[in-house]
């Protein structure tokens, strides 16, 4: 085993360090890897490789390089939890064909990447675990999203909070019938209209938190209070309606407006 990872490792690394434009994939077909051959491969291959398992992995297997790698694949898959979907960097992309994943970790992952400062995926394809039902209160639950339906599954666009820069700012997640979930990330260029849909609705969302607080604080003591309250209530619901017609005029395509308050 050691002989056979050296082999691999150190030829094609051998020349990928004359060549730093090319990048190297390694593929393991069919059959079935042990946990301990996994590991010395990993320990060895470059994150900057491509990897690919089409083989068995032992339902236990643990590595910290397993999702850092550029380019993922991984047909058995239900051996990686929530953190080490958590883990992807460097734009890179995922695909994995079975998963112990549900709506609620997709949920969870989704809420790490709209709060993440880099761009770490490009791509994310995923098969729910076997038996899981699209929950989409679960799914979107605390995500400022623009919604449809294609064959009654939930579709919808998202986007990330901080933007360092504009690559893969932008993400689209949609169902296939298998329950294999497919997640795409593009710049803002892109989806223009729809980025900017998608900053007018959190004003909106922010506008509505604050009439909220507004409703919610301490009744005023006088009437001069009162009417400063009142004012400023107005001055916000204003503002909201000036926003939602500029959602409107920019929504050709019908697209349902989710967010939480």
């Amino acid at each position: 085993m050691d002989s056979v990872c050296r082999y691999l490792v150190e030829n094609l690394t051998a020349v990928n360090n004359y060549d730093r434009t090319t990048v190297h994939t390694f593929v393991f077909h069919n059959g079935s890897l042990t946990g301990e051959f996994l590991t010395e491969l990993m320990d060895r291959i470059p994150v900057t490789a491509s990897f690919a398992v089409t083989a068995d992995i032992p339902t236990d297997f643990k590595h910290s390089k397993a999702f850092k790698y550029k380019k993922i694949q991984y047909n058995e898959a239900r051996w990686a939890t929530l953190d080490d979907l958590k883990s992807v960097k460097n734009e890179c992309f995922v695909n994995l064909k079975s998963s112990n994943f549900d709506c609620k970790d997709l949920n969870e992952f989704l809420k790490h990447w709209v709060d993440c400062d880099e761009a770490i995926l490009t791509r994310l394809t995923l098969k729910l675990k076997e038996g899981t039902v699209i929950d989409e209160t679960v799914l979107t639950d605390q995500l400022t999203i623009l919604l449809y339906y294609v064959d009654d599954l939930p579709h919808f666009f998202i986007k990330m909070k901080k933007i360092s820069n504009e690559k893969l700012v932008v993400g689209h997640l949609d169902f296939e019938k298998d329950k294999t979930v497919e997640f795409n990330v593009w710049p803002t260029d892109k989806w223009s209209g729809i980025f900017e849909m998608l900053e007018l609705l959190e004003k909106v969302k922010e506008l509505e938190k604050e009439l909220l607080r507004i409703d919610e604080g301490e009744e005023p003591n006088s009437n001069e209070e009162i009417e400063k309250r009142n004012r400023r209530r107005r001055e916000i619901e204003e503002k909201v309606e000036h926003v939602r017609r500029q959602i409107d005029k920019l929504n050709e395509y019908g697209l349902i407006l989710q967010y939480p308050v």
